[in-house]
């Protein structure tokens, strides 16, 4: 959700190519669990203490708002990140990088979640106000 640049400008070909893709980092190196949401600082052993995580004041912003969306719609970010990647007409597949099994069981959750129109179209509204 908090880079859509394959979706701007190739998932029309590869949706006519029938050419899937697989997302890599879906929840943006942890940013989308929302444990970066309240604080930049870098949490020792994890993704953000490596210089993965970008922690742009736009891109915090744009978290929070989508965590406000998960939570008035009764779910995780994690599951909402997900399975917005999931549902993409051009996806085929979602890499997830757990480092434990409360987070791999976390993101299996999101398996089965078909988000709602409405849902997708507040995340596009969030998008629209902080692309990329």
């Amino acid at each position: 959700m908090l880079d859509r640049t394959f979706e701007l400008s190739l998932a029309e070909v590869a949706v006519r190519e029938d050419v899937g893709l697989i997302a890599w980092s879906p929840l943006a190196g942890g940013l989308l669990t929302g444990k970066y949401a309240a604080d930049k600082t870098a949490i020792p052993g994890s993704r953000s203490s490596s210089g993965f995580v970008l922690f742009s004041p736009e891109r915090l912003q744009a978290t929070q708002a989508y965590a406000e969306i998960a939570a008035n719609h009764g779910m995780s970010l994690t599951t909402m990140a997900l399975a917005f990647a999931r549902q993409a007409p051009f996806m085929t597949s979602v890499l997830v990088g757990a480092s434990s099994v409360a987070q791999l069981d976390a993101n299996l959750a999101a398996i089965d979640v078909q988000l709602p129109k409405d849902v997708i179209q507040a995340i596009n509204e969030v998008h629209d106000r902080r692309p990329n």
